[in-house]
């Protein structure tokens, strides 16, 4: 399963309406760097630069895309990284 997120990280770009590199930025370090599983604090530890409003935007296009999966409600929430189905 790992090995096919790491497919997917090579193969991300941002959505085209993702106009500034920080958004692709943001996707990537997501998608690198954190681990499997991973909640909120863990990603504002890790991304601290950006905005909440900004991170959060790409946790829904990277969700929207397939590349993670939500587990929980409010501060209990966590994210999962998914393998992708592509051909």
């Amino acid at each position: 399963m790992l090995e096919k997120v790491n497919q997917a990280f090579f193969k991300y770009e941002p959505p085209s309406d993702f106009s500034c590199g920080h958004y692709f930025e943001i996707g990537k370090a997501i998608l690198k760097e954190l681990p499997g599983q991973f909640n909120k604090n863990d990603l504002v530890s890790l991304i601290s630069d950006y905005g909440e409003k900004s991170v959060l935007r790409v946790l829904r296009n990277l969700k929207k895309e397939g590349l993670i999966q939500t587990l929980g409600r409010g501060k209990n929430r966590r994210y999962v990284k998914t393998a992708i189905l592509s051909d």
